[in-house]
């Protein structure tokens, strides 16, 4: 896949589309920047499903953090107000 983004900083969100890919943090492994909000959309054929597998989610204090601050969330559109499929924080 390859993003195509108009982010205020390189690697912060985009658009992905294709048969692979990868989404990382900006800086990853270096901690990101503090008020990020990137937002990542993939798109598939709708015979097609999207498969997400998260190696590492560390939030802002830590990977047992239970800070709301740093949280992925996965949904069914390209809105805000599209389903939640999932919401990892």
């Amino acid at each position: 896949m390859t993003p195509t983004s108009s982010s205020f900083f390189s690697g912060c969100g985009g658009d992905l589309t294709g048969q692979s890919g990868n989404i990382t943090s900006p800086y990853y492994p270096m901690s990101f920047p503090a008020f990020s909000d990137c937002v990542w959309r993939v798109k598939v054929p709708t015979d097609r499903y999207i498969s997400l597998r998260f190696l590492v989610f560390t939030g802002i204090n830590g990977a047992n953090s239970e800070c709301s601050l740093d949280s992925i969330e996965v949904r069914d559109g390209y809105s805000s107000e599209a389903s939640l499929i999932g919401n990892i924080s």
